[in-house]
């Protein structure tokens, strides 16, 4: 309990440390979009499978950093049902775990993406979820293992993507692909309008 609150706050800090330091480049959606269209940038989506069902970047790759627990355990199902009280009913969230395989999956769906037909590298990878801190802490996990060149990430993730300028593969906005349950019941018909 305390003690992994206490890892994931060291882990925020130390990703946000690395930004702050500049070794991670923060952009804002438009520069994303322009990156990986014009620069050869690999648009890595990290949301859980259940997030990006609502909406995605065209082109995106998905390797999620946390995946949904799938745990039947009776702690397990207590968290659940805290995570549904605590909004899950509201947003659509559910109970996720980190993703053993996050860094091996990147590799492979990546790191042949981002070399260039002359066997170098190609400039790196955007990285990117909903509002911007799971993507810093999956940002952090690539500029330290050094193989994916420039490390850039999406502050406040896809949510702050108002101006539409990351091209959805869906009918969903991104700025609205983190909206899921009610809320995104609620979106859609405020834009009906």
């Amino acid at each position: 309990g305390a003690a992994r609150r206490s890892l994931a706050r060291a882990e925020l800090e130390s990703a946000g440390e690395l930004a702050r330091a500049g070794k991670i480049r923060a952009v804002r959606s438009a520069e994303a979009a322009e990156l990986a269209a014009k620069s050869g940038y690999v648009h890595l989506d990290i949301r859980p499978d259940y997030e990006r069902e609502r909406g995605y970047v065209a082109g995106s790759v998905h390797v999620p950093l946390f995946v949904e627990d799938l745990s039947e355990d009776p702690i397990s199902l207590m968290k659940k049902a805290v995570t549904f009280g605590y909004g899950g009913w509201w947003m659509g969230n559910r109970l996720t775990r980190r993703n053993p395989a996050f860094l091996e999956a990147v590799e492979t769906e990546v790191l042949p993406r981002i070399a260039d037909e002359d066997g170098g590298d190609a400039p790196g990878v955007i990285v990117a979820c909903g509002e911007g801190l799971r993507s810093l802490l999956a940002a952090e996990v690539l500029y330290n293992d050094g193989r994916f060149g420039e490390v850039c990430w999406i502050p406040q993730g896809y949510q702050s993507d108002v101006s539409d300028a990351l091209e959805s593969a869906t009918d969903t906005p991104m700025q609205d692909a983190g909206s899921g349950a009610v809320s995104g019941f609620v979106t859609k018909l405020l834009k009906q309008k």
